[in-house]
């Protein structure tokens, strides 16, 4: 295969950004455009291909090789990108097999971003939007929520344990500290809706919500680069769900004190800064070996599967109006 533009190694620009569609692929980068389409068989191998231009380092042969269902067509789609000015050549130091904590923070954005593309917008939003989430939902999400928050602190403590440096010590102590009582807001949000505060303690969480924290736990403990990896997930702020989900509940006459302490909550996150908390803590390692780019990229990718298959759940086992409620099993 020969390749003309003079790049050995093409990697899309910096500030290059993907959008996916059932038929096809838009590659965006400032004003330019560039528009790929494919058939539904090819769809997976076209995701993969744009993933490995973003990360670059590959020859044309190399992805011709990699890529061998549409190895026809590597060349002319990479020159297309590279008359639009969106392909540049990948430097050394991006072929190597070590990165910064701060580039694996980027790449696990982008990696979580796509894959929320990839798997669909929020199935719980829609319902908000539509005026269709029920109110054993609405209490159901709450619920599920509470069992995480309670559970945050006890997550947390194992990573402080093995903080390696003074930095990363404090902002975890600043990170717990911040979270301790949290679960306050919620309970006082449940027995706004006629639930007993004393019973929670029993509540039995649904199995993506134990898995969820079970994964979040394990991680703090066994491997404490990808607990600081996928941390930001469950922080970053959701301005328009939380209108959303406020609407929906005084659509369904839900008291105002149920929606307070969840506001209240979501500020207490923003004001904190929290959705910098995997960035922040990311930035103070220096080096991340490939293996370990690898794993932490793999448990990012399965803990955004298992949130939305989590708000599946809870659509689905809230929804139904035979299923106990709430899951108190003894």
């Amino acid at each position: 295969m020969s390749f003309t533009t003079g790049i050995h190694r093409p990697r899309l620009r910096d500030g290059a950004d993907s959008v996916f569609s059932s038929d096809g692929v838009a590659i965006e980068y400032r004003s330019r455009v560039c528009n790929l389409s494919f058939p539904a068989e090819a769809r997976e191998t076209i995701i993969a291909l744009v993933d490995q231009l973003h990360r670059g380092g590959r020859t044309i042969p190399e992805l011709g090789e990699q890529f061998a269902e549409i190895a026809d067509h590597v060349e002319d789609i990479v020159k297309e990108l590279d008359r639009l000015r969106m392909i540049t050549e990948t430097e050394l130091a991006q072929i190597s097999d070590v990165i910064s904590g701060r580039q694996l923070y980027r790449e696990v954005y982008r990696i979580c971003n796509r894959l929320k593309q990839r798997l669909g917008k929020s199935r719980f939003y829609g319902m908000l939007m539509r005026s269709t989430a029920s109110q054993r939902q609405l209490i159901g999400y709450v619920l599920e929520y509470y069992c995480l928050v309670r559970s945050a602190p006890g997550l947390i403590a194992p990573a402080l344990a093995g903080a390696t440096n003074q930095g990363e010590r404090k902002i975890l102590e600043q990170f717990l500290a911040s979270e301790l009582g949290h679960d306050a807001f919620l309970a006082a949000a449940l027995e706004s809706v006629g639930l007993d505060v004393e019973k929670l303690d029993l509540l039995q969480p649904l199995p993506t919500t134990f898995s969820i924290c079970a994964t979040l736990g394990v991680l703090a403990k066994q491997h404490s680069l990808s607990f600081k990896a996928v941390l930001f997930l469950f922080e970053e702020t959701q301005h328009d769900f939380v209108l959303a989900f406020e609407r929906r509940c005084s659509e369904l006459e839900l008291p105002k004190q149920f929606t307070d302490p969840l506001r209240r909550h979501a500020c207490l996150n923003q004001d904190g800064d929290h959705d910098r908390i995997s960035e922040r803590l990311l930035d103070l390692i220096g080096a991340v070996d490939r293996e370990e780019q690898t794993v932490v990229k793999r448990n990012a990718a399965i803990m955004i599967e298992t949130i939305i298959r989590q708000e599946d759940d809870i659509i689905d086992y809230y929804g139904h109006p035979q299923h106990r409620f709430p899951r108190i099993m003894i």
